[in-house]
């Protein structure tokens, strides 16, 4: 799906014919969109400087309105070059830093409830925020996976290389969903625009079914991981020598005998969605599995024909129980 400025212009204008409350898109909803845009950018304050973020507000706070209805979204051009310049100079702190040692015996503190600091005024500020923010990951790592500082360093550091890949791909119809994203909220919290993709998960969720192979997966370290077998789906039916297990690595996905795609560094989301399919058709996974105890790689293909997988696991439940004193307690699980 692509978008263009008239879509742009027609989707704000569904949303405010729609909405119980706003009616016009005004200086306030400006205000609040371009906070809630520089904030889903840059959450952690990690890459704007003090200065961008000024001059964003002097030149767009109260003319994001007018500029959307002469569907003039140069401002986003400027706003998310100015963030992938920002980016590449923090790529040169990042790599500064992970070349240092760290010890973890003095007494510091880092403040990770970003609405409660400031963006940095200076690239001093800047290094000394990603220090703190480094070794803390470093830590972290070292601590809940044992690791020692180099290979947790070489962890970030594939953590990383995958961040900016994900920025590579940033383009016109990103930075125009997240400008709808951040309008919407500008109205109220409960107001949220939703790509295709999104949408397709969400309908997901409510109706509990959808057609696929019935496996929920995770991802790490730029793999897509087996996570779970649904009870009942395709996956779950597969004959004892094909069987998927939970940690499985997909490295590669094919659709029926077309040629397979690599999967490896993609982002889930984007995996998934080749995964997914209309049932009765037929989608072919290399899988690297990695024996725990000796740690060797078995590699093979599992084929798996979709079917409608129906999600009775995520379904809303609920129960009444009664205490000894005869109270009766309701109890909802979502």
């Amino acid at each position: 799906v692509v978008l263009n400025p008239n879509d742009i212009h027609y989707i704000i204008s569904t949303f405010l014919n729609e909405h119980v409350q706003y009616r016009e898109f005004d200086d306030s909803i400006s205000q609040r969109t371009l906070n809630n845009l520089l904030s889903s950018i840059d959450p952690g304050k990690y890459y704007f400087y003090k200065v961008d973020v000024n001059t964003f507000i002097k030149q767009y706070n109260t003319y994001l309105d007018d500029l959307t209805k002469k569907e003039d979204f140069s401002f986003l051009d400027e706003i998310f070059n100015t963030y992938k310049k920002r980016v590449t100079e923090a790529n040169e702190i990042i790599t500064d830093l992970l070349k240092q040692h760290y010890t973890f015996t003095e007494d510091e503190t880092i403040n990770l409830d970003s609405d409660k600091i400031p963006y940095a005024k200076d690239k001093k500020e800047l290094k000394e925020r990603w220090r703190k923010n480094i070794k803390l990951q470093l830590l972290n790592y070292q601590t809940s996976e044992n690791l020692n500082e180099e290979q947790a360093k070489e962890k970030l550091k594939r953590k990383f290389y995958l961040n900016n890949k994900r920025l590579q791909e940033f383009d016109k119809v990103k930075q125009f969903s997240l400008f709808l994203n951040a309008f919407s909220m500008a109205l109220d919290p409960h107001t949220n625009y939703l790509t295709q993709e999104e949408h397709e998960d969400f309908m997901i969720s409510n109706n509990l079914k959808l057609e696929g192979i019935g496996v929920q997966l995770r991802w790490e370290d730029g793999y897509t991981i087996v996570d779970r077998i649904i009870p009942g789906g395709a996956a779950d039916k597969l004959p004892k020598e094909l069987q998927l297990q939970p940690n499985d690595r997909i490295v590669a996905v094919a659709q029926d005998n077309d040629e397979p795609v690599d999967v490896i560094d993609m982002d889930l989301r984007n995996v998934v969605k080749m995964i997914r399919g209309k049932k009765g058709t037929l989608v072919k996974l290399t899988i690297i599995r990695i024996n725990p105890d000796n740690k060797e790689q078995k590699r093979f293909i599992v084929p798996i024909v979709r079917e409608e997988i129906n999600l009775e696991d995520s379904a809303v439940k609920s129960e009444v129980y009664q205490s000894d004193n005869s109270l009766l307690i309701g109890y909802i699980k979502i």
